[in-house]
């Protein structure tokens, strides 16, 4: 049995021309930004620390290749009474391709 579908979205920015390599989340980061996203709830979580490896990017002109790295952050929502919600996530890993 699998767990219900809760419409959560993962979402990394990645800079035009980045290469191979290890990068640091920071809300400043020119080269990658991490977003999860609570769509029902309306609320996000951006990365405040952390870092992504990219062990493949693809070709962004053409949109073909592989995609691949791994990922750690922390990241804090605010929601609308002010109060926070701290996300730690460890050991992520994406491998997608075209």
């Amino acid at each position: 049995m699998s767990p219900p579908f809760k419409d959560y979205v993962l979402s990394i920015n990645i800079a035009e021309g980045l290469s191979r390599g290890t990068y640091s989340f920071s809300p400043e980061s020119k080269q990658v930004r991490l977003f999860f996203f609570h769509i029902l709830e309306g609320f996000v979580w951006s990365a405040e620390s952390g870092t992504v490896t990219f062990n493949s990017i693809p070709d962004f002109e053409a949109i073909k290749g592989k995609l691949s790295g791994t990922f750690n952050f922390v990241g804090t929502a605010e929601l609308g009474d002010g109060s926070q919600l701290v996300l730690r996530a460890d050991n992520g890993s994406f491998n997608l391709e075209q």
